[in-house]
């Protein structure tokens, strides 16, 4: 993974590209609203959610399999946790890819 330079010339030209882009891709009353919060709410789900996120991060294989346990819990408790389900897939590729892989 290649590594930007943060210099502050680097990061004003960073800043303003990042807003040019919200503009045209969040265009005010036309944009979804977004959430890591789980549609109905569970903070169960949320803090199952956020234990996925941190274990993931780890980037172990014992954390990646701590982070499916988590975001499995997160869809167990909301069926409709979107973000949740998403990350069980990644973290499922991940642990394959990186780790079961024999790479």
């Amino acid at each position: 993974m290649r590594v930007l330079a943060t210099s502050p010339k680097n990061l004003r030209r960073y800043h303003a590209v990042a807003g040019a882009l919200r503009t045209k891709l969040l265009p005010g009353e036309h944009a979804a609203a977004q959430s890591e919060r789980p549609p109905g709410g569970s903070l169960e789900a949320y803090n199952a959610f956020l234990q996925g996120q941190f274990h993931y991060s780890r980037n172990t294989e014992a954390d990646v399999r701590k982070a499916i346990e988590s975001y499995t819990q997160a869809t167990e408790l909301d069926l409709r946790y979107a973000l949740a389900w998403s990350w069980l897939s990644r973290a499922w590729t991940g642990l394959g890819g990186e780790f079961l892989a024999g790479c």
